[in-house]
């Protein structure tokens, strides 16, 4: 709803009118933004005027329905009311896949504001259905359930004109959860002596999700730990042709290595190139890492060389959390599996 042409207040500063826009969809995991912008114009003795800093400032987003509530401003998420606060910054995640196309109306002569909001689990009790206020310079304030109050904090009369209705409200919604059997694996390249199975060879796996057999979200970050593991086929000491693995989160160079890992005589691999949307999984064949021996295995948990499995977490692009935990096959040399 827009509002337009309100009763003079005064001859001088006021409102005209104003309108909001907010996405009606957004994930409780913290991270995930509904939009919201705000449409404001002010008049100065009957001429539109644009919002000063100090004014542009003032504005706040409100409960609709307790509209003495503020949506508490956080950028971090550490100040919630019932589970939602306010950002001025994106945080780049993609708005949620239900979500139609955003109005692209655009009104002449006032100001655009753009705020988000985010949730977490506490705000499944209800939707949020959101408001706001601006305090001009001359200390009125307008808030858009329909009232407008004075310098001293008195209220007008209901005026529907700064009514910007009940019906702009965001629903929470429960992230879905993916099971190990939704992660996927695939190779991108193999870089070493002879073919994929050689004694030697830096293998780059793909990890993606991929649920109920069709394209899943994309992945925004992730992190293992430990940062890696060593898989020898069997416990013979003659056995010395281990497979052990690295990772990098999407969009990094590097690769993580945990130093516990013994790494042979062959140097680490390098990435090739970035892979933006998935994280890598880096398999390496050695030929010339010896079991270590009882007299070698440290009595510390912290110290012992890592043989899996690896927990990883990964944020998607819609800011949700995925867990699983990948391990090598017992009885092979370089079989991965999702636990």
């Amino acid at each position: 709803m827009n509002a337009q042409t309100p009763i003079a207040v005064d001859d001088g500063w006021r409102i005209a009118r104003v309108s909001l826009h907010v996405d009606s969809l957004v994930y409780t995991n913290g991270r995930q933004q509904a939009y919201v912008r705000l449409y404001i114009e002010a008049e100065s003795d009957f001429e539109p005027v644009k919002l000063t800093q100090s004014e542009k400032d003032s504005v706040r987003l409100i409960d609709y329905t307790n509209p003495e509530i503020d949506i508490p401003f956080s950028e971090d998420g550490d100040e919630r009311y019932r589970g939602w606060s306010a950002q001025r910054d994106f945080r780049g995640y993609e708005p949620h896949p239900g979500l139609g196309r955003r109005p692209d109306t655009t009104l002449a002569g006032g100001d655009y504001l753009e705020f988000y909001v985010d949730a977490t689990a506490d705000a499944l009790r209800a939707p949020l259905a959101l408001a706001f206020r601006v305090t001009g310079d001359n200390k009125w304030t307008y808030r858009t359930d329909g009232y407008v109050f004075d310098q001293n904090g008195q209220a007008g009369a209901y005026n529907n004109q700064y009514d910007t209705g009940a019906d702009k409200s965001v629903r929470p919604m429960t992230p879905p959860v993916y099971t190990p059997a939704e992660f996927r694996l695939g190779p991108a390249g193999t870089r070493g002596t002879g073919s994929l199975r050689a004694g030697i060879f830096n293998d780059v796996h793909l990890l993606f999700l991929q649920p109920n057999a069709s394209p899943g979200p994309t992945i925004r970050s992730m992190r293992c730990s430990p940062a890696g593991m060593i898989h020898w086929k069997d416990a013979l000491p003659s056995t010395e042709n281990p497979c052990f693995t690295g990772y990098a989160s999407p969009g990094e160079n590097d690769i993580h290595w945990d130093d516990r890992v013994p790494q042979g005589s062959q140097p680490l691999p390098l990435l090739d190139k970035v892979y933006p949307e998935q994280g890598v999984i880096m398999l390496c064949g050695r030929i010339d890492i010896p079991q270590p021996s009882d007299d070698d295995v440290p009595q510390a948990d912290d110290e012992r060389v890592p043989r899996g499995p690896v927990d990883i977490e990964v944020i998607d692009m819609y800011g949700n959390k995925h867990t699983c935990r990948l391990e090598f096959v017992t009885g092979t040399r370089d079989q991965l599996r999702f636990l």
